[in-house]
């Protein structure tokens, strides 16, 4: 798992480094000042500065190079100190591996002590050269995981600005139709219904055979409202008069026949 940023496990390592030096240091006041210390004491002092002494070399060079790959600033510091802890690490090991080698199954193998201290590096390197690489590729990834997560970040920025442009957008349309609608003049009043339009054609068809001031019933009035209110009530406006033609041609002709006719009654 990546090392979290509000962890803290170079503390650990070196409350660890403290603790390598501290039970020796008890150790060596006690017999400086002339105290007996008991055996079981002597071990277990040993025994605790010996494992702090492994989680100090051990944990401390891996996040050593963790701290390398993530640094921004300068690294020649770090990649120093972790030289030298490898470095230590190795001489502190290879000679206890390689004074026991002779004794095991390998002498067998490495039957030069040459052969034997380059066998007993190798096995103190590679443990820190593994720890190492383990952690440069968790460092690795949680940059990788970051820069996903700043991308993604980026993403939802940039939907939540659409979205907030998109609202003023809608916001400003609405304002403007709010002002149009509020300088645009109210509508004419509406036309009078068809219906009563027809009811009063009749009237107004009259009115139009009349003069302007004159019924046809003859009356006479001083303006055309008080002649359309006359109408609304005067019988006459309401019936068409009905006029028989007249043709003065069949009047004469009725006039000479007249005369023949009682001529011709008189004759025998």
């Amino acid at each position: 798992m990546p090392i979290s940023s509000n962890s803290h496990p170079g503390r650990l390592f070196a409350a660890a480094a403290t603790a390598v030096t501290a039970p020796r240091l008890v150790l060596a006041f006690l017999v400086g000042d002339g105290i007996a210390v008991p055996e079981s004491v002597r071990i277990a002092l040993l025994s605790t500065s010996s494992v702090a002494t492994a989680i100090a070399l051990t944990g401390g060079a891996a996040y050593l190079a963790h701290a390398i790959t993530v640094a921004h600033g300068d690294r020649r510091i770090l990649s120093a100190l972790w030289v030298a802890t490898v470095a230590c690490s190795s001489a502190l090991m290879a000679p206890l591996i390689a004074a026991g080698l002779p004794r095991s199954l390998l002498a067998a193998v490495l039957r030069t002590p040459a052969h034997q201290w380059l066998w007993a590096v190798c096995a103190v390197l590679a443990v820190d050269l593994v720890a190492a690489g383990a952690m440069r590729a968790d460092a690795e990834q949680g940059r990788d995981e970051q820069r996903r997560d700043d991308e993604h970040q980026q993403a939802i920025a940039e939907l939540l600005r659409q979205r907030d442009s998109a609202r003023a957008a809608a916001q400003q349309a609405q304002s403007a139709l709010a002002l149009v609608a509020q300088q645009t003049p109210s509508a004419a009043s509406p036309q009078p219904a068809p219906r009563a339009r027809s009811a009063s054609a009749p009237l107004e068809r009259q009115a139009s055979a009349a003069s302007a001031q004159r019924c046809v019933c003859g009356r006479r009035f001083d303006t055309q409202q008080s002649l359309a209110a006359h109408m609304r009530w005067c019988q006459a406006a309401r019936t068409p008069a009905t006029v028989p033609p007249t043709t003065p041609l069949a009047d004469e002709d009725t006039a000479r026949v007249e005369p023949l006719r009682a001529d011709a009654a008189a004759q025998p």
